[in-house]
């Protein structure tokens, strides 16, 4: 059996041989000619801006603050970090956790856990909320008044390149940071058995010069208490002339329950791209 696969390899490689070394001359004269034509400072300020924007949103996250921290820590029941995030940056989060650390008897040095989404909602610049974080990962015997807990969070991405913490890349990136979509989202009528109509309701404002003809959303929720997060993605064509507001509803799709009793909870929507005509 050895000898017949040692043969059969042998011939394999005899007929493609002249093939194979034809694939690795071509791919090093096109990263050899991708080489030679690049412009070394073009690559330069592009890594400079990349860097830049990275630090700048991070700058962002930053100034999103987790305040009032209480822990809640029940031998035999809850868990919990309830704290009030306040959204000190210029776009909306969305997506919240926790970083925390916190200390154990006998322990030198600190434990870390992040907890599970608690809120896939946003909230808007300048507003805050009060939230509960689930612990699920923390050692039985963590030390409660020793937690320190940072948020995790999603930025929008229009709403940093409105403010021009970020650069749009392309047509679509500029035509997003030219327009202003508010949203809405609710859980519309049950189908089948355990999956609900995700509807997505808004007003559309075109500040570009370029006709908007559909946007492409996501939309999260919360499926359960342990932070199961479910998503569901679509599109709808529109038409927005240049220096209009449109309103719009559709249907985005659908998304599984959990348990119906509990339902999906902290539904909410953003958009990922916007089309021109």
């Amino acid at each position: 059996m050895w000898i017949i696969g040692g043969l059969v390899g042998g011939v394999v490689w005899t007929l493609f041989r002249p093939l194979f070394k034809s694939l690795v001359i071509l791919a090093v004269m096109l990263y050899g000619c991708n080489w030679l034509t690049s412009d070394p400072i073009q690559v330069k300020h592009e890594m400079e801006l990349r860097n830049q924007e990275y630090a700048s949103v991070q700058d962002q996250k930053r100034k999103v603050l987790a305040q009032d921290l209480q822990i809640v820590w029940e031998k035999y029941g809850d868990r919990e970090a309830v704290v009030t995030i306040q959204n000190g940056s210029v776009a909306r989060i969305s997506d919240l956790q926790l970083n925390c650390s916190y200390e154990r008897p006998d322990e030198d040095e600190p434990w870390k856990l992040t907890t599970p989404v608690a809120s896939t909602g946003f909230i808007n610049p300048g507003e805050s909320k009060r939230i509960s974080f689930w612990l699920r990962d923390a050692a039985s015997d963590a030390i409660p008044s020793s937690f320190a807990c940072d948020p995790v969070m999603t930025l929008d991405e229009g709403g940093l390149m409105r403010a021009k913490i970020l650069q749009p890349k392309n047509s679509g990136d500029r035509l997003l940071a030219q327009t202003d979509i508010s949203l809405t989202a609710q859980v519309g009528d049950r189908r089948k058995i355990d999956r609900r109509e995700i509807i997505a309701e808004g007003i559309i404002a075109n500040r570009s010069s370029k006709a908007v003809t559909a946007i492409n959303l996501i939309c999260q929720g919360l499926v359960n208490p342990l932070g199961l997060v479910r998503s569901v993605g679509g599109f709808t064509n529109l038409y927005v002339r240049p220096g209009t507001t449109e309103r719009f509803s559709f249907q985005v799709g659908l998304i599984q329950e959990m348990d119906p009793k509990w339902g999906i909870k902290d539904l909410a929507c953003r958009v990922l791209t916007v089309e021109d005509s």
